[in-house]
């Protein structure tokens, strides 16, 4: 009985005390997953669920590469007075690393630790190009993750410039010098590279289609450009020896690419065709050796002193210092007579001959105030004609691979000479390569390609406008007229 007294005895006096003091607390603190995780930087999270005893002296995090958090650096964020969430955004980052964190709260009595919360840091990663190709300078959108401030982009050796970046997306420009093969999109941070399997298409030079011709299908048109103005026109359909020519006169306006119908001209039997001063010339057709002078103001034609020269064969023409040079021959023929007329004094006088063979479907051009001449069935020469001399000499074989190389398209833009995208007979594809002759040094840098199917006997109709080339018609799919840009360099 004693011993039951003696134990109410001290449960009372236990109880007494507990009453009267007031409990011990301890600060708690935990840790969260880190969120906002780019290749440079995250946002550590934790929360105090607790308050201690006595006032929090400082909170923050631990971070450190290693799993036992060794050489761990510390994020101070300071005194805290309640219980709730911190947070810190922590840079400086290095991509694709794993990092081990952990918050801590201090009071007068310790320094509390949260769990640890590992997370790895991203990588940026491309996923695609918008669209997949494009000349210097032109804008594309690439896709992907991971994308932050202060990275670079490369498409294939030149480095885009940047004009608008998220953490999915940047839109940049095009660089120069890609060439014209397929190439690899790569982000740069830092020092490392994060190359991907996107591929993007430099096009150096461009095509597009622009409104078709609204004629009939043909070839052997004439075709001239006078100001921002086409003129397009005539020509025939020779199928299974039957002809079948056209007199329908069109002009093309650049600024709305779009066709306008002129006045028919009765016997349109056309083979030469220029500018020259804004006057147009056309004439030395098939079985004809007339010559007319076009006014495009009052959209009429007049004739004008015939060509004096042979009244058969292929024709070809150059335009040199306001005057033309038309010469005509019969194919393999060497020594053709080239005949400058003289539109001031409407006079045509003999200047001088062509020393190579007479070509089949070749092309001429007028370029650097000289002449040129050169391709055609089964030729790979190019000549040069130069006023001053009154000579001609050979300059490096065009490298096409046709051994044809009929019917080649080719412009003078902007001082320099376009060639390509000859026809190498019935049951041969086109070869569409593209090339730009580099005067300096007498050799061809090859362009994109022609991106469409050309038609048959397409390129005899071209035109230079405000430094643009046109080029369209043929048999076929003759209606189609294509718009080349040279490239911007």
């Amino acid at each position: 009985m004693k011993k039951i007294i003696l134990s109410l005895i001290g449960a009372s006096i236990l109880l007494s005390c507990s009453k009267d003091e007031e409990p011990i607390l301890v600060l708690e603190v935990t840790t969260e997953v880190a969120t906002d995780i780019t290749p440079v930087s995250a946002e550590l999270s934790g929360t105090i669920t607790q308050l201690g005893s006595s006032p929090i002296t400082d909170h923050g995090f631990f971070i450190s590469e290693f799993s036992d958090l060794a050489n761990a650096t510390k994020l101070t964020l300071g005194q805290k007075s309640a219980i709730g969430g911190f947070s810190i955004i922590v840079e400086e980052l290095i991509a694709g690393t794993t990092y081990h964190y952990q918050s801590y709260a201090s009071d007068s009595e310790a320094e509390h630790l949260g769990n640890v919360i590992t997370f790895e840091s991203t990588t940026p990663q491309i996923s695609g190009v918008a669209p997949e190709q494009g000349s210097a300078g032109e804008e594309v959108i690439i896709s992907g993750a991971g994308f932050v401030e202060g990275m670079k982009i490369r498409i294939g050796i030149g480095e885009a410039e940047i004009i608008a970046l998220d953490n999915t997306s940047a839109k940049v420009l095009v660089p120069k010098g890609l060439g014209i093969e397929p190439v690899n999109l790569v982000v740069v941070l830092g020092s490392t590279e994060y190359p991907s399997d996107v591929e993007f298409l430099p096009i150096y030079s461009k095509w597009e289609r622009v409104t078709d011709f609204p004629g009939v299908s043909r070839n052997n048109a004439i075709s001239f450009a006078i100001g921002s103005v086409g003129y397009v026109g005539f020509g025939a359909n020779v199928l299974n020896g039957d002809v079948q020519s056209f007199n329908d006169f069109w002009k093309y306006d650049q600024s709305s690419d779009s066709w306008t119908q002129l006045r028919d001209k009765i016997e349109p039997g056309f083979g030469a065709s220029f500018a020259i001063d804004g006057v147009g010339y056309a004439g030395v057709g098939f079985t004809s050796n007339e010559f007319w002078q076009y006014d495009a103001q009052d959209d009429l034609w007049l004739r004008v002193a015939d060509f004096p020269g042979t009244d058969t064969g292929e024709v070809y023409w150059f335009v040199i210092d306001g005057k033309a040079y038309v010469g005509r021959g019969e194919v393999g023929e060497e020594d053709r007579e080239f005949w400058m007329y003289d539109p001031l004094n409407d006079m045509w006088i003999l200047k001088t001959t062509f020393p190579g063979k007479w070509a089949q479907q070749a092309f001429s051009l007028s370029a650097n105030g000289k002449g040129y001449l050169g391709l055609g069935s089964g030729r790979k020469d190019i000549w040069e004609y130069t006023l001053e001399t009154n000579s001609w000499k050979q300059l490096s074989d065009f490298p096409a691979e046709n051994q044809t190389n009929r019917f080649p398209t080719a412009f003078y833009i902007n001082n320099e000479i376009f060639l390509g995208i000859t026809y190498g007979g019935a049951g041969i594809e086109w070869d569409t390569n593209f090339w730009r002759y580099n005067e300096v040094d007498d050799s061809w840098d090859k362009l994109s390609n022609f991106p469409f199917r050309p038609a048959r006997f397409s390129a005899g109709t071209v035109m230079v406008i405000n430094g643009n080339g046109y080029m369209g018609l043929g048999l076929d799919i003759g209606l189609n007229f294509y718009k080349f840009t040279p490239p911007g360099d």
